[in-house]
């Protein structure tokens, strides 16, 4: 089968590695464009990009998906079908309807919930002990059409959203290359949604990680699952009186407890939180 991919970061890879794996190889991947990094602002290839030509495979990396020169790009690539993973924009309908079978998508989340751009983050945030990873036919909606194949994964309880999002695409990808032969085929089932019973994820952004240090005390079971969502990005943290920020950089949960056990000091490096309220006294 003829196969295009859509995917930027490098959680992404684990689905090209995948397909590769599979005998599925694609024959064109559509990232993200180049972005300045570095105090140099040097421009810098996305993970994907950098996978595709580490595997010699055509990289085309359109700022704007809804220009012409786009769809005739994506057109002349003539696929059977589209796989989508963490590609970071909107895939507009004029590029849906390109491939012969349509686009099909790893969602990491047992939709119809958690629907949107965290949906790890958001199934930590929420409590949730059980989660799962979804693959669906994309259509004009967010996180919205009919499911393929579902599996159901459960949470650790010191499950990190790192840890659980790399855990669900190995997962989601090895799904993929199940039913993919059987999509294509025409005889794989469809399986609408229940869109009653969606939830939503919002982006995440830097100043979701702030707690009071209070908060440790008053909601422990907030807080370490603040910590379990964030603890790669944006990091839990709170302020002390003088306007420090203080990063929690390890934590546990224990009878009801949240302790902290490392943490990172404002312009510091990674110390006990025992040493760091010792050193204040």
């Amino acid at each position: 089968m003829n196969i295009i991919f859509f995917g930027t970061p490098d959680v992404a890879t684990i689905v090209l590695d995948t397909l590769v794996e599979h005998d599925m190889v694609p024959s064109l991947i559509i990232t993200a464009p180049d972005k300045p990094s570095g105090r140099g602002l040097t421009l810098e290839a996305s993970p994907v990009a950098v996978w595709a030509q580490a595997h010699n495979i055509e990289c085309y990396k359109p700022t704007n998906l809804k220009t012409d020169e786009v769809v005739t790009k994506i057109a002349q690539a003539q696929a059977d079908v589209a796989v989508v993973f963490a590609y970071g924009k909107i895939i507009p309908a004029s590029i849906l309807s390109l491939p012969k079978y349509g686009m099909v998508n790893i969602h990491p989340s047992l939709l119809p919930l958690h629907r949107g751009p965290a949906p790890v983050e958001g199934a930590l945030l929420a409590g949730d002990n059980e989660t799962g990873v979804s693959v669906m036919l994309l259509d004009d909606q967010m996180d919205h059409g009919p499911i393929l194949v579902q599996e159901k994964v459960q949470i650790e309880a010191t499950s990190t959203a790192h840890e659980l999002l790399q855990n669900l695409v190995r997962r989601g990808a090895e799904n993929l290359v199940k039913i993919l032969p059987d999509f294509i085929a025409g005889t794989i089932k469809k399986t609408e949604q229940d869109h009653t019973k969606a939830t939503y994820t919002k982006k995440i952004s830097k100043a979701d990680g702030e707690i009071l240090l209070s908060d440790i005390e008053k909601n422990p079971a907030s807080v370490f699952a603040k910590f379990r969502a964030y603890a790669d990005w944006p990091t839990i943290y709170y302020f002390e009186p003088g306007g420090a920020r203080i990063i929690i950089t390890k934590a546990h949960m224990h009878d009801g407890v949240c302790s902290i056990d490392m943490v990172k000091p404002e312009g510091k490096r990674d110390m006990p939180y025992a040493d760091y309220i010792r050193n204040k006294k």
